[in-house]
């Protein structure tokens, strides 16, 4: 959004006219998950929190917004800020932004790769393979398989493209939907209340949506 653009290029100006006015505590990195950070990492991550202007991270405690009275921006490098004390932070008027399609490609090729070793019975073969055995193993073809996208995003669609080049047939679910669109290459789009209509006609189902109160157990549990 433009007010978010505009708050981090604010942020940006500020940081870069007037260095000595952020000192070196200021801008953080919390890069870590509350699993993988040492107790050294957490101790230096409580000693810089009070002074700190600027977070790039992921995972942040749920009381940051109270340890760090200074905070003014907070930058998640994923696509997905549900890691974050959202409302805390905003109710500090703290500026979050996210990096959203930084990580399209590499998912994308991702979930291609499990269709391909789905289809062709790729852990059968590698299990054959490592014990020295030759099994004819019986596969499909992605070609004709229909796979269904819900929310069509950057992700989504960065699956799509690929798809489309395996002649697969595709289909998405949108939350915004008006009667009579149209997003090639999909050969038909729905809105959500036709989900299950969707999902009947697929051999593989997507999902791309952010997690919030209205995605939450889309998918049963």
């Amino acid at each position: 959004p433009a007010v978010v653009i505009e708050a981090m290029e604010t942020i940006q100006s500020q940081m870069t006219s007037n260095p000595a006015s952020i000192s070196q505590k200021a801008a953080l990195a919390a890069l870590l998950g509350p699993d993988d950070a040492t107790a050294a990492m957490r101790e230096e991550f409580d000693r810089l929190i009070g002074d700190t202007e600027v977070i790039f991270g992921l995972f942040l405690p749920p009381d940051v917004a109270d340890r760090a009275p200074a905070l003014k921006w907070v930058h998640c490098f994923g696509a997905g800020i549900n890691y974050l004390p959202g409302p805390s932070l905003l109710a500090r008027g703290v500026t979050i932004t996210n990096s959203s399609g930084v990580n399209s490609t590499p998912i994308a090729e991702f979930c291609i790769g499990y269709m391909l070793m789905h289809s062709k019975k790729m852990a059968a073969r590698l299990a054959f393979h490592r014990e020295h055995r030759w099994q004819r193993v019986d596969n499909v073809e992605m070609a004709g398989q229909t796979l269904g996208i819900v929310g069509p995003g950057r992700i989504g669609s960065g699956v799509a493209k690929r798809a489309a080049a395996f002649d697969m047939r595709l289909l998405a679910v949108r939350r915004r939907f008006t009667p009579g669109d149209t997003l090639p290459p999909f050969e038909r789009v729905y809105p959500r209340s036709a989900l299950r209509e969707m999902l009947s006609q697929c051999d593989y189902v997507l999902v791309a949506v952010g997690l919030t109160d209205e995605t939450h157990h889309m998918f049963g549990d």
